[in-house]
């Protein structure tokens, strides 16, 4: 009897499970080795991050902070202008001074993010790669130079400054809202940054703003002055003669004097007098009508305190210098010559109001 065969069963199922995971390992293997193949000649063939690109990433920083950046620009605007109509002695708090300062700070932490948004980007190596790098630097300096002038500002009302830095720190904002901001929007323009704001010149105080400003003794010294004769009186850029309590360089209403009138009030008689004397060196009485000479004036009959007349050592000018002994002041003004001068000061030698208590 002829027994039936069995048909080949074929491999195990241990076998084949065996197989199986070594075709899996193989496959993967490949699957591996295309990926880093791809990937590879992805690389290779990218072009370099260009201008294009740095320009796409930099237009998202101007967008996120032109909006923030451009109305802090408006209210420094108003501030400043505020200030400007009311400025400032060192030591004194104002308001309007204190509005300047935020809208600084707030101006240069706009400009920090905005420069920290823009280095975070991968720079080109192209030809534009020296123009982006002038652009950052530039964000990075406004900003720093606005920080700086915040700080001095807030020093100024602390008293730990005065007026002569404070005159360099308005000197400073308008240079750097003159040219700088000006310069910078050009730049962005230049590289194709069209979402980023556009600055022109800004208007800012004049240079002399804080020195046109008078202390209490000047402000007092002001009101003296007869404005019959002399207007505008504002802070002399000298230093005092020893023993001064205020000065002030007035315009002189009626022609003759080619300068300011110098009037300066004294802390007391022996420096009114040293002060005079140091005028009247020199010269004897020969009456200025008719020469150079040093002797008293009178009004009405009273002598009222010293005058001499003599010309300007190193200057065309002639001057003439006087006293009003009763009220400590000393007057100087300087014409083109002594007869001009002569009969200006006969028509306003009277330049103090006499005292109202």
């Amino acid at each position: 009897m002829v027994q039936p065969t069995s048909p080949n069963p074929g491999p195990s199922p241990r076998r084949f499970s065996r197989w199986a995971k070594v075709g899996g390992i193989i496959g993967s293997v490949i699957t591996l080795t295309a990926t880093i193949v791809g990937l590879y000649i992805t690389l290779v063939d990218r072009p370099s991050w260009t201008t294009d690109d740095w320009r796409q990433k930099a237009n998202a920083v101007c967008e996120r902070d032109t909006a923030k950046l451009t109305s802090l620009i408006n209210f420094l605007r108003l501030d400043l202008a505020q200030w400007s109509a009311n400025p400032s002695l060192p030591g004194q708090r104002n308001a309007d001074l204190e509005k300047v300062s935020h809208s600084l700070d707030d101006i240069n932490t706009t400009f920090r993010s905005m420069n920290a948004g823009f280095r975070e980007i991968q720079r080109p190596g192209d030809e534009h790669k020296d123009d982006i790098e002038s652009f950052l630097n530039l964000t990075g300096e406004i900003g720093g130079t606005f920080s700086q002038i915040s700080s001095e500002m807030v020093s100024y009302q602390l008293n730990s400054t005065n007026v002569a830095a404070m005159t360099q720190v308005l000197t400073l904002l308008t240079e750097t809202s003159q040219k700088k901001l000006p310069d910078w929007s050009a730049t962005a323009r230049r590289l194709g940054l069209t979402q980023c704001p556009v600055f022109s010149a800004l208007p800012t105080p004049s240079a002399t703003a804080a020195t046109n400003v008078l202390s209490a003794a000047q402000q007092t010294l002001a009101t003296r002055m007869d404005t019959r004769f002399l207007i505008n009186c504002r802070p002399p850029t000298q230093e005092f003669p020893p023993g001064a309590s205020a000065a002030l360089w007035c315009q002189a209403v009626q022609p003759g004097p080619t300068l300011a009138v110098n009037v300066i009030q004294f802390a007391d008689a022996q420096s009114l007098n040293n002060w005079a004397s140091s005028w009247s060196a020199g010269l004897s009485f020969v009456d200025c009508e008719k020469g150079d000479s040093a002797s008293n004036w009178n009004w009405s009959g009273t002598v009222r305190g010293r005058l001499a007349c003599r010309p300007r050592a190193g200057t065309t000018n002639y001057i003439f210098m006087w006293t009003f002994d009763d009220d400590l002041i000393g007057i100087l003004a300087d014409g083109p010559s002594r007869e001009v001068m002569f009969q200006w000061w006969m028509a306003n030698v009277y330049v103090v109001l006499p005292r109202t208590t």
